[in-house]
C-alpha cells in the first residue's frame, strides 16, 4: 500500500523536510501534490516523478520532470506553491496568524498530472504536515508602550535574550512570521509595528523619528533583553527604517539586517526633532508596466546621482551591518543603493560589514520554503517584484543562515546556539 513520510513532523517553516513515498510500482509514473490554506485563499504545488527500483521516491534525491517545478529540489513542494486557479489575480502567501500551523495536505496522484486535471483527481493517498512559525516554546506578547505598538516574541523563561527588534515595509500592520522565527531561534524579537495597525497613523507619511528611538529603548530596558546592544533587521521599507535607526543610535543597536533597503530616505520623508528630513522623490510617469499590467517601479525612484547629501543614510555611522539584495529586483534599485551604501562605508573605513547579492532574486526575500513572490497585489494593484521561484528559493534559504549567524555573533553580549538542537521541546 502506497504511504507517504515527512520527517520531521510537526516542524518549524525553516526546517528542510525528507519526504518519502513507498509502496509503488516500479518505474511508474505519478504526481505529489502539496496544497495550503491561508484564510480564504488556496495554494499549491504539484510534481511529476518517476518511481525508482525500490518502488519508492525520495524528493531530496530525485528529480522532477514536471509540475511547478524541475529538478531534485527538496523543499519544491513549499517554495513552489502558486495560487490555485479561480481566485483574484496577484494573491500572495503571507502567514497573519503564527500562533497556529501551516497544515500542508501532501497527496500521491497516479500519472503525470497538470494543475487542472489536479483539481478534482481522487488521490491514491495523503498526509499532512504542521509546520510552524512559532515553536512552542516561545512566548507571544502584544505590546501597546505608551505609543509603541507591536507584538513580542521570546522564548519562556527569565532569560536573558539577545533582543531583535523586526520592520516589515510599506504594507503596513504588523507581520509577524520572521519575529515569530527568530524567537524560535532563540531571540526575543519584537515585531514593531509603525503604521496602518491598530491606532497608528494610517499611513507612512511624516512618521517622527523618535517613535523608533521610543520603541528601542522600551525594548533594551525590559529585564530579559541582554544588554551591548540590540538588532535591528528590515525589509524593504522597513530596511530603510532600519538603516537609519543604526545609523542615528549606533550605541543602543549594535547589528542591522538591511533586505532589499534602500539607503536614501524614499519614497517619503521622516521628522527629526520636529524637522522633515530630506528624501528622494517617486516620479509616477516614469512606472513601468509588465505584459500582464503589473506596476515596474523600480524606475520611477530618483537616481542617488542627483539626491541631496541630506537624504541619504549615514549608514557608516552604523556598528555592524549585513545588507542583503537580489539582482533581479525590479520594485527598488536595490543594486544602486547598495553600490552607494559599500562606497560610503569604504570611504570611511568600516569594515564591519557584509554584503549578498544573489542572482535571479527578486525584491521579497522572505524566511524559507514558504511560496516564493514575483507579482502580487499591493495597494490595490498588481506589484512586479521581480526575481524567478527557483534562484529567489535559494536566496531565502541561504540569506536566513547567514541572517542568524549574523545576528548571533552582533547582538547581545554572547554567542547564540541557533540551531534547533539547542533545545527538545520546540513542538
Amino acid at each position: 500500500m502506497a504511504s507517504i513520510q515527512v520527517s520531521p513532523s510537526p516542524a518549524m517553516v525553516d526546517e528542510k523536510l525528507t519526504i518519502i513515498v513507498t509502496g509503488l510500482n516500479v518505474r511508474s509514473k505519478v504526481t505529489i501534490r502539496s496544497f495550503v490554506t491561508e484564510g480564504r485563499f488556496k495554494f499549491e504545488a504539484h510534481a511529476h516523478y518517476v518511481v525508482d527500483h525500490r518502488g519508492e521516491i525520495h524528493i531530496a534525491e530525485q528529480p522532477s520532470h514536471g509540475g511547478t517545478y524541475t529538478g531534485v529540489e527538496p523543499m519544491g513542494l513549499f517554495w513552489g506553491m502558486q495560487s490555485c486557479p479561480g481566485q483574484r489575480q496577484g494573491i500572495r502567501y503571507m502567514k497573519l496568524d503564527v500562533t497556529t500551523p501551516a497544515s500542508t495536505t501532501l497527496s500521491l496522484h497516479k500519472g503525470h498530472l497538470d494543475t487542472s486535471t489536479l483539481q478534482d483527481d481522487q488521490p491514491i493517498t495523503t498526509t499532512t504536515v504542521d509546520r510552524w512559525y512559532m515553536a512552542k516554546n516561545v512566548q507571544r506578547i502584544p505590546i501597546r508602550h505608551g505609543r509603541i505598538r507591536g507584538v513580542l516574541f521570546k522564548p519562556k523563561g527569565p532569560g536573558p535574550f539577545p533582543g531583535v527588534i523586526d520592520l516589515f515595509g510599506a504594507a503596513g500592520g504588523c507581520i509577524q512570521i520572521r519575529a515569530a522565527l527568530l524567537a524560535s531561534h532563540g531571540f526575543a524579537a519584537f515585531a514593531l509595528a509603525f503604521f496602518g495597525y491598530e491606532d497608528l497613523p494610517k499611513a507612512a507619511w511624516n512618521l517622527d523619528c523618535e517613535y523608533f528611538e521610543e520603541a528601542v529603548d522600551y525594548f533594551s530596558g525590559i529585564s530579559y533583553i541582554e544588554t551591548g546592544g540590540i538588532g535591528v533587521v528590515g525589509v524593504s521599507t522597513g530596511a530603510m527604517v532600519a538603516l537609519l535607526m543604526a545609523s542615528l543610535y549606533p550605541d543602543k543597536i549594535s547589528a542591522v539586517v538591511s533586505i532589499s533597503g534602500p539607503v536614501a530616505m524614499f519614497p517619503f520623508p521622516l521628522l527629526l526633532k520636529g524637522e522633515v528630513m530630506e528624501y528622494i522623490g517617486w516620479e509616477f510617469d516614469r512606472v513601468q508596466k509588465s505584459p500582464d499590467g503589473g506596476h515596474i517601479d523600480r524606475y520611477a525612484a530618483e537616481s542617488l546621482q542627483i539626491a541631496p547629501e541630506g537624504a541619504k543614510i549615514k549608514v557608516e555611522k552604523a556598528r555592524n551591518l549585513l545588507l542583503i539584495y537580489g539582482d533581479a529586483d525590479v520594485n527598488w534599485p536595490t543594486d544602486e543603493h547598495t553600490s552607494e551604501a559599500i562606497k560610503r562605508l569604504d570611504a570611511h573605513g568600516h569594515r564591519g560589514y557584509k554584503m549578498l547579492c544573489y542572482h535571479g532574486a527578486g525584491h521579497l526575500i522572505e524566511p524559507p520554503y514558504a511560496p516564493t513572490t514575483s507579482v502580487s497585489l499591493f495597494k490595490g494593484d498588481i506589484t512586479v517584484w521581480g526575481g524567478t521561484p527557483k534562484p529567489h528559493a535559494d536566496a531565502m534559504e541561504d540569506s536566513w543562515k547567514h541572517i542568524l549567524e549574523f545576528l548571533s555573533n552582533h547582538v547581545g553580549n554572547r554567542t547564540l546556539n541557533t540551531e534547533y538542537s539547542w533545545i527538545k521541546s520546540l513542538l
